[in-house]
């Protein structure tokens, strides 16, 4: 039973949430086109939250995802690169937690960015601060991840998180006519913590 587990804090998210280079925000309706783009990235599919594939639908789930409190609740918020001089503020993926049983106290992570901004560790920082909030805001216990076992990068980015791999799923997914295998990752709230202090943050 699930009973005497501790009680989610719900945590919503109204507003723009900053890092040092970013800002994670929910989802506007003019953030289609955008979202379109990074979604097409190669590799993009399996890291992207819901079922919808039309960039509209995709963009209306996301609208209503700013909320964490039950069992199915999801957060997606999209990752912009703030204006700069002549530059304007420009979406560039997004970071998603999804709440998952028991208890409402594990969560599965997902996180896409466009195939121009990969590379300088952007990835890295929108999925810290969404741990932080998972973690320290929340009351998350664990949160996982299924990762592309071929996508070396993806696998880099959990391992330098601190992520553990818990679990190959061998021939999962039918994926470009063939069977591709899948790794889970996964985090705790303690290893997070101990992360933390660790690394002096």
């Amino acid at each position: 039973m699930d009973d005497d587990l501790p009680a989610l804090d719900p945590v919503e998210v109204r507003g723009p949430v900053r890092t040092a280079r970013l800002v994670l925000r929910p989802f506007t309706p003019d953030d289609v086109v955008a979202l379109d783009a990074y979604a097409a990235s190669p590799g993009a599919r399996p890291h992207l939250a819901g079922s919808a594939t039309d960039p509209a639908r995709m963009l209306a789930e996301r609208l209503g995802w700013t909320r964490l409190a039950a069992v199915g609740d999801r957060l997606a918020l999209a990752v912009e690169l703030p204006a700069q001089g002549p530059r304007p503020a420009r979406v560039v993926g997004e970071v998603h937690l999804g709440l998952r049983g028991p208890g409402a106290r594990q969560a599965e992570l997902g996180v896409v960015l466009h195939d121009d901004v990969r590379g300088a560790g952007l990835a890295a920082e929108a999925v810290g601060r969404i741990l932080e909030l998972a973690f320290t805001e929340a009351g998350v216990h664990r949160v996982a991840c299924r990762v592309d076992a071929a996508d070396a990068d993806a696998l880099g980015l959990a391992t330098r998180l601190g992520m553990r791999r818990e679990a190959l799923l061998v021939h999962d997914r039918w994926v470009g006519g063939a069977w591709a295998d899948t790794v889970v990752v996964a985090l705790l709230d303690v290893e997070w913590a101990a992360r933390r202090s660790l690394d002096g943050l």
